[in-house]
């Protein structure tokens, strides 16, 4: 998976974007196409020889997309996704969530697992899942996340980023999607 990234940066480095128009999407009938939104900052951290991608990022394909979140951890977690583009020119992505598939708990519990003994880490985890059933009433939520993006030159700027568990716990908080994208989305591949 990374090194499919990096050779899409790599590709879209040495092969210049259209001088005019917007940030293309892949044609649905061009098999093989896609476009990748990336954080500038994650971006420039790539260009300069980072392996890491520790960023959140967007494919496009033809006919699917994916959401790629980092975990602290190691590696990271790509979501399926939907898209389409609304009558307004609005890029609408659409995946599916779950507040365990990222783990909160083992998110939290990440530096435990250096340590030689699993009872560490397990204690962690039991300890984890313990705090969010007092504060959410629940371990775990699964909902629909929606990203809306608008087109601009080479980049794509965040409209709203909207998911929260549509059944919450009466008195608790209400899980959200928490993953970010940090400033404007640079386009890259074709």
């Amino acid at each position: 998976m990374k090194s499919l990234i990096m050779f899409l940066l790599l590709l879209a480095a040495c092969t210049p974007l259209r001088e005019s128009g917007p940030c293309i999407l892949p044609d649905r009938t061009a098999i093989g196409q896609q476009t990748v939104l990336m954080p500038e900052e994650c971006l420039k951290r790539v260009f300069a020889g980072s392996t890491a991608i520790d960023c959140s990022y967007i494919r496009i394909f033809p006919d699917s997309a994916s959401v790629y979140m980092p975990l602290p951890s190691s590696g990271g977690l790509e979501y399926r996704a939907t898209h389409q583009i609304l009558e307004s020119g609005i890029l609408r992505v659409q995946f599916p969530y779950s507040t365990r598939e990222p783990g909160l708990c083992i998110r939290q519990c990440a530096p435990e697992q250096t340590s030689i003994s699993g009872a560490a880490v397990d204690r962690c985890l039991s300890e984890c899942d313990a705090q969010l059933v007092s504060e959410y009433g629940k371990t775990e939520a699964s909902f629909p996340v929606t990203i809306l993006l608008r087109f601009a030159s080479n980049h794509a700027h965040i409209v709203s980023i909207n998911g929260q568990d549509p059944d919450p716990v009466p008195g608790k908080k209400t899980y959200a999607f928490r993953g970010s994208f940090n400033g404007p989305l640079r386009c890259i591949g074709r």
